[in-house]
C-alpha cells in the first residue's frame, strides 16, 4: 500500500470535521483524518480554528515527552493552551485523535521535505549521501518528534497504528532502495540492505538523544562526521581513511555524552 494515500494533505483545512467526529473507520480513514489535521503549523492566513489546533498538538507533544501519554490528560493539555476542556473537544474527538496527529505530522513532513531533498537514483552514491545528510539535518531541531515517534508507537491504537507504520517503512525503503542500487552499481557495498539501513538510521536518528546546541562541536562538524561514518560503514572508499578529530571554536564547553 502506498502510504502517500494516507498522507495527500499539504494544509489544516477542513480539520474541524475530521477531527471533531467520533467516529472510527479503518485504519486508511483514521490515517487520512490525521493528515488533515496533522499538517505543518499555519501560518498567518490561517484561520483561528487552525491555529488553535496547531497550539493544541504543539501543547501536546511536549506534555506527552515529559511525562507519556498515558500520564497525560485532556485536562492538562486544555490548561496548556488556555482553553475550556469542552473547546478542546471541539478540535480533537479524544487525547488518541492529538497522538494520532502528532505522529502524522512528523512522518508527513518527513517524507514531503524528502521529496524535495531527493537528487533521484541515478546515481546511488550520491543519493545515499543525500539521504545521511538530509536525514541529520532533518531531525536537528525535532528530538521531541523523534522521541514520541519511538516510544509512542505503542500507545496508538490499531487503526491509528496502520498508516504510521507504513509511513516509517515508505522513509526507511528509500534508504533501503539506494543501499540495494549501490550495490548492483558496485558503488556501495552494504551486505543485507534491509538489516543495513535499520541500523543506518538507528545511528543517525540517536543524534537527537545527545546532541546539544552550543556545545564544543559545532552541529556542521558532526553532521559531517556521521556522514563519513555512514559512508564508512557501506565501504565508500573515499571515507575508509582514519577520520580526522574534529577542530572546535568552543573548547570550553562541553556537549552532553550519549547515555
Amino acid at each position: 500500500m502506498n502510504v502517500r494515500s494516507f498522507f495527500g494533505f499539504d494544509t489544516m483545512s477542513a480539520l474541524e470535521a475530521t477531527f471533531k467526529s467520533p467516529t472510527t473507520g479503518s485504519a486508511q480513514q483514521a490515517g487520512e483524518r490525521a493528515a488533515s489535521k496533522a499538517a505543518a503549523l499555519p501560518g498567518a492566513t490561517a484561520s483561528k480554528g487552525e491555529r488553535s489546533a496547531a497550539r493544541i498538538l504543539e501543547a501536546a507533544a511536549s506534555l506527552f515527552a515529559a511525562q507519556g501519554y498515558a500520564a497525560v490528560s485532556m485536562r492538562q493539555i486544555a490548561g496548556e493552551v488556555g482553553l475550556g476542556q469542552g473547546a478542546l473537544y471541539n478540535h480533537f474527538a479524544s487525547k488518541q485523535a492529538i497522538l494520532m496527529a502528532i505522529q502524522t505530522r512528523h512522518m508527513q513532513g518527513l517524507l514531503q521535505a524528502w521529496q524535495a531533498a531527493d537528487p533521484g537514483r541515478d546515481c546511488p552514491l550520491t543519493r545515499f549521501k543525500a539521504f545521511v545528510h538530509f536525514h541529520i539535518g532533518y531531525h536537528r531541531h525535532r528530538a521531541r518528534e523523534v522521541f514520541l515517534s519511538y516510544m509512542e508507537l505503542r500507545s496508538l491504537e490499531p487503526a491509528n497504528l496502520a498508516p504510521i507504520v507504513a509511513a516509517r517503512a515508505e522513509y526507511e525503503g528509500i534508504l533501503r532502495q539506494t543501499l540495494a542500487d549501490g550495490q548492483a552499481a558496485g558503488q556501495l557495498k552494504a551486505g543485507d540492505a534491509a538489516l543495513t539501513a535499520k541500523a543506518l538510521i538507528a545511528m543517525l536518528s540517536g543524534l537527537t538523544n545527545w546532541y546539544q546546541e552550543g556545545g564544543r562541536l559545532a552541529f556542521e562538524k558532526v553532521q559531517d562526521h556521521y556522514s563519513r561514518l555512514a559512508l564508512r560503514l557501506v565501504g565508500d572508499e573515499d571515507s575508509q581513511g582514519d577520520l580526522p578529530e574534529i577542530q572546535t571554536n568552543t573548547p570550553h564547553t562541553k556537549i552532553e555524552e550519549a547515555s
